[in-house]
């Protein structure tokens, strides 16, 4: 599932709006203190750039996960082989199989010694 995009923002919609009314007001137009039309017009090229860069980054983060999953389902397959191979190759009774994570059949997965009893007698 891909990560939604953003393709524009509130913030940058309200910016754009009011600098295309300034403009109809002054295409020069200087307020002092650092708020001119083309220091305006900057900053919202700079969110514009940050935000298709942001779009970018999702879309290589998605690209990523792809990737991931496929490699994941990859292994998840070799892991069952592996298994499948020790079982074949061991047995699905030996201790090889249960070492590298194999459960005997019928439930118990401990490697019981041998039992001999002594009557003490």
């Amino acid at each position: 599932m891909s990560r939604r995009k953003r393709s524009t923002s509130k913030t940058l919609d309200v910016a754009q709006q009011r600098a295309l009314s300034l403009e109809v007001i002054d295409p020069d137009i200087d307020l002092g203190r650092d708020m001119s039309l083309d220091q305006y017009r900057h900053q919202i090229q700079d969110v514009q750039d940050i935000l298709s860069r942001y779009n970018l980054g999702l879309s290589n983060v998605d690209q990523l996960q792809k990737q991931l999953l496929q490699k994941e389902r990859n292994l998840n397959d070799m892991n069952s082989r592996m298994l499948a191979a020790v079982a074949a190759r061991f047995g699905r009774y030996s201790q090889e199989y249960q070492v590298i994570g194999g459960t005997r059949p019928g439930g118990t997965n401990t490697l019981r010694p041998s039992t001999t009893t002594n009557s003490g007698t």
